[in-house]
């Protein structure tokens, strides 16, 4: 039998294996039309007096019809580039969270949001967030058509799996957002584009029904009921995945069996048992598995830290080229798996490790250039990024979803304003504005007066 995982954080890697993708020219086909916020067909909000905040997902309005998506190729630096931002990611999240705390992210969920927002940035900010995307020194059409065919490729259709992607920017009535930066997200996200009133109640419940549609009612909410006053865009990235196991486990093979968490505490746990030929690796530091799914083009892999090692050391030493030497160490050889069946949800703030890895510029209200994003002028910054993933693992096979919000706000240029401070006597009077009628009319000396008259 395997040692089993001491800690109660598993490594879990849905791989994409990319075989023959290279870098190619886009086609040529008819260019997007200019884009508004009014342009998009809106989203409903699902919610009515007397129900329930978050009924059964609704079913997406058909957008307008735009003219056929260029298609774009896998670009395997950016792959590369965002499995480093992704060991990046999970090292400072993992710092953040408690030492008996599950963590499940998304690295292409959190590229895609982050992305999409890039092409607001401009100047140090612009450069700062290319450092976190660890793709330093990229220009934007070059980054734009690699996530392009990153999104493309995973949401083909053609994985064996369910897997679908959606993205989408959800921004504040009023604002005068750069024609060329929702194009952007039109034209290399395919992203839902809808106006609205923030001060509406509404407003949250319509981006949260579209969270929930999105992630198959996996993850209900990634926007707050009352939306900040100075939030003027949420650009959010959703995706949803379902895959069986190209050989399922059978039920009952599975039993009960101890697992052994990081402080040596035990707990019972079901766990999945199958024995076959499965491709698998053994160095000094860990054991790993790959489990495919159908189609075999995407598999989770299962690294268990040796005995005497531990899951943060898995973490502390991943790197894109040690990653690269354990997958390519993997053999198909008989053995047996035996695997827990888990479901769980996460969600977490991504401010602190983001900063951490060269973006803080962009979280700064007095330093951000974000002059791409609209034509207001106004000093504009992310104040948040928030991540919520959830998966479930069974006989069956997996099911997973995640969504990656970046809320950019904005302070209001000053305007043309005034004070009033009644604080010495006045003359008031109540006034009809139809009629012109002076209703009442009086002269304060002492607010603190209270019965007063005249001599006559």
């Amino acid at each position: 039998m395997a040692h089993y995982l001491r800690t109660g954080l598993l490594l879990l890697v849905v791989a994409l294996l990319a075989a023959g993708c290279t870098p190619g020219a886009p086609s040529r086909v008819t260019p997007y039309p200019e884009p508004s916020l009014q342009d998009e067909t809106p989203y409903p909000d699902p919610y009515t007096e007397g129900e329930t905040p978050y009924p059964p997902p609704p079913t997406q309005p058909s957008p307008r019809p735009t003219p056929q998506e260029v298609q774009y190729s896998v670009n395997m630096e950016q792959s590369a580039a965002t499995n480093a931002m992704g060991f990046d990611l999970l090292r400072g999240v993992h710092a953040l969270a408690g030492a008996d705390q599950n963590l499940f992210l998304s690295p292409p969920s959190v590229a895609l949001a982050l992305a999409m927002t890039l092409n607001g940035a401009a100047g140090e900010t612009r450069e700062a967030m290319l450092e976190a995307l660890r793709l330093s020194g990229w220009e934007d059409t070059a980054v734009n058509e690699a996530l392009a065919g990153l999104r493309q490729t995973l949401a083909s259709g053609d994985t064996g799996v369910e897997l679908a992607i959606a993205n989408s920017l959800w921004g504040r009535q009023g604002v005068p957002f750069r024609a060329e930066f929702l194009a952007a997200g039109q034209r290399y996200y395919a992203a839902h584009i809808q106006e609205l009133d923030f001060d509406d109640p509404a407003a949250s419940r319509t981006i949260n029904a579209w969270v929930n549609d999105q992630t198959r009612g996996r993850i209900a909410e990634i926007v707050p009921q009352q939306i900040d006053p100075e939030t003027i865009l949420f650009l959010i990235n959703a995706i949803y995945f379902k895959g069986d196991w190209e050989k399922p486990f059978r039920p009952e093979a599975t039993r009960e069996q101890t697992f052994t968490l990081a402080d040596g505490a035990q707990v019972a746990a079901p766990f999945m048992a199958q024995e076959d030929e499965f491709a698998s690796a053994e160095t000094a530091e860990c054991q790993l598995v790959r489990l495919p799914y159908e189609g075999q083009r995407l598999s989770m892999i299962v690294v268990l830290p040796r005995q005497g090692r531990s899951v943060d050391d898995l973490v502390a030493s991943l790197s894109p080229a040690v990653w690269g030497e354990m997958l390519g160490a993997m053999v198909y050889r008989e053995g047996s798996v035996e695997l827990p069946r888990f479901s769980f949800s996460f969600g977490t703030s991504l401010k602190t490790p983001l900063k951490a890895m060269g973006m803080e510029i962009a979280f700064d209200s007095a330093a951000a250039d974000f002059s791409r994003l609209h034509e207001a002028g106004w000093p504009t910054w992310i104040s948040e990024v928030l991540h919520k993933t959830f998966v479930e693992v069974n006989e069956e096979g997996t099911e997973a979803a995640a969504v990656t919000s970046v809320e950019v706000v904005a302070e209001s240029m000053p305007m043309d304003t005034f004070r009033f401070v009644a604080d010495r006597p006045f003359l008031f009077a109540i006034q009809d504005e139809e009629t012109d009628a002076t209703l009442f009319i009086g002269v304060l000396r002492d607010p603190l007066q209270t019965e007063a008259q005249a001599a006559g």
